[in-house]
């Protein structure tokens, strides 16, 4: 059976940008509403409220270019600048790094995180940086 280990592709609109090593998912609350009818009981139940939890990728590293204005993008939503909400896809890979295991799409992200994970001298590792955001909408794959 395939198991990702820790290999995450993140696409923005379709553009690979980085990987991660570790992705914490977040999962859909719902709230339904409730309709209580005269002496009975128990309310009815139906559709109500959904609201998706935040996704954080961490020890991610940029793969090019389009990195640079991922985190660009970012800043200009936080500071007002560009409010373009963007859809982001985590690519889970298999432990070969090639075969993908499956996909998930997040839609209209609104970032809530983007932290460096520091930078050393010494270091003989890559920049690594940890980055979240929230979606309006879930497609798993």
């Amino acid at each position: 059976m395939p198991t990702a280990n820790g290999h995450y592709l993140i696409e923005v609109d379709g553009v690979a940008v980085c990987e991660a090593s570790e992705c914490e998912t977040g999962g859909a609350k719902h709230e339904p509403f409730k309709i209580f009818l005269g002496n009975r009981a128990t309310p009815i139940l139906g559709r109500g409220k959904t609201e998706y939890e935040e996704v954080k990728l961490k020890q991610a590293h940029g793969l090019n270019n389009e990195f640079a204005e991922f985190v660009r993008m970012f800043k200009d939503y936080i500071d007002g600048v560009n409010l373009t909400k963007p859809t982001i896809r985590v690519v889970t890979l298999d432990e070969d790094g090639r075969t993908v295991v499956c996909t998930d799409e997040y839609i209209d992200c609104v970032p809530t995180m983007y932290q460096p994970e520091g930078k050393k001298g010494e270091s003989k590792d890559g920049s690594y940086f940890t980055i979240a955001f929230k979606p309006s909408d879930w497609i798993a794959g």
